[in-house]
């Protein structure tokens, strides 16, 4: 913090299950005008919907993973819990994860898109597209079914992800969150 703290002017999207935008260690950094939410609630595996449409504010998390990723890189300096490690960046959230904490491949590629699209300097991603772990596209023990569903998942974040890098987003992917 004492050599940078980071600047109002970088843009840091967070790609997860929502930021809470109203939390006080995140509200002196969060851009409500720019976030984004690109998932609807699915009651089967989310639970009831609070909002109309089953879609939430773009200050929300129903999850609270995306919280604590934003806070950990931008929790405002406020005397209020902790600091993030770069606590004067601006943090957007895209979210892309359900509440349950299902990410599919659709929000996943819109989130990375309309973070090229905005000029978002820095996208986290901490997650990966369900329903597998790891897509194996080859795997003689899935259906053939199952290896171009994952063909579609690899080949249609690829794109994303390449389209958002073309338009100068640095792309930082969690290695796992099951200690992987």
């Amino acid at each position: 913090h004492a050599t940078q703290a980071g600047d109002r002017r970088v843009l840091v999207g967070v790609i997860d299950s929502g930021v809470d935008g109203k939390h006080p260690d995140i509200a002196p950094n969060f851009d409500r005008e720019r976030s984004r939410n690109f998932v609807t609630d699915l009651p089967e595996f989310d639970g009831p919907c609070k909002y109309p449409g089953c879609v939430d504010p773009a200050d929300e998390d129903g999850n609270g993973h995306g919280t604590h990723v934003a806070g950990t890189i931008a929790a405002a300096r406020n005397g209020l819990g902790i600091a993030g490690v770069a606590p004067n960046v601006t943090i957007v959230n895209l979210r892309a994860g359900q509440d349950s904490g299902l990410f599919l491949l659709l929000p996943t590629v819109e989130a990375l898109t309309y973070a090229g699209d905005i000029g978002v300097n820095v996208v986290n991603m901490s997650y990966y597209i369900d329903p597998w772990l790891y897509n194996c596209p080859d795997n003689p023990a899935d259906s053939e079914e199952a290896r171009q569903a994952q063909r579609t998942t690899l080949e249609a974040t690829q794109r994303a992800l390449d389209y958002a890098y073309a338009r100068g987003v640095t792309l930082i992917a969690a290695a796992g969150n099951g200690h992987s």
